[in-house]
């Protein structure tokens, strides 16, 4: 029994570097109009969709409920639950941003003088249901502005992030380091390598 706890809380460990790692690598987005963000977030499959949006429906109804305390103005996003709900939906981030959130480090944070009304306001829009099907035609870019990423020498971008990842690991397990470090320092090394080869 104390194994199998042990091993459970070694799975839950790694997802959290996994989920650290995929958000310390991605870039962070910039703020764009809420029109663009409720197309992005209705192009995400029904179940990134649904955690992004209960997710910001939480954190609306906590700081509706109580907006002087802080804690609830305040979400890190290598946290695995806010990972799952705000890094991997398309247009999560964005939409937070658009509310007023801003970046803080690894976290956001709504700023003590924002209002609570544009989440509430972005909530209604997503359970309306007629533009879902008229935006349908302007979100596809959306998928193909991602998408670029793997083209033009796929097989060594991808090389580079296996290496990154396997470098991350060792920096994380080996040295001790942590893994907003682990993952700055794994990148740097993967590319030293890369240019070292050509």
């Amino acid at each position: 029994q104390i194994f199998r706890q042990s091993r459970n809380e070694l799975r839950r460990t790694e997802l959290d570097l996994a989920l650290s790692f995929d958000f310390v690598l991605s870039e962070r987005p910039a703020a764009i109009p809420m029109e663009q963000v409720v197309q992005l977030l209705r192009s995400n499959p029904e179940e990134l969709k649904s955690a992004a949006v209960s997710l910001i429906s939480t954190l609306a109804s906590n700081i509706a409920s109580s907006p002087e305390e802080q804690k609830y103005r305040s979400v890190r996003l290598t946290n695995a639950k806010i990972a799952l709900g705000l890094v991997r939906p398309s247009g999560a981030l964005q939409a937070l941003l658009a509310c007023g959130w801003e970046f803080q480090e690894d976290s956001l944070v709504l700023p003590a003088a924002a209002q609570v009304q544009p989440m509430q306001d972005l909530l209604a829009q997503l359970s309306a249901p007629g533009p879902a099907a008229s935006s349908a035609p302007a979100v596809t870019p959306a998928p193909a502005a991602s998408a670029p990423k793997p083209s033009g020498g796929y097989n060594s971008q991808q090389a580079i992030q296996a290496r990154v990842k396997e470098l991350f690991q060792q920096l994380v397990k080996e040295k001790g380091l942590d893994p907003t470090s682990a993952a700055a320092q794994a990148m740097r090394m993967a590319q030293e390598e890369a240019k070292a080869k050509h």
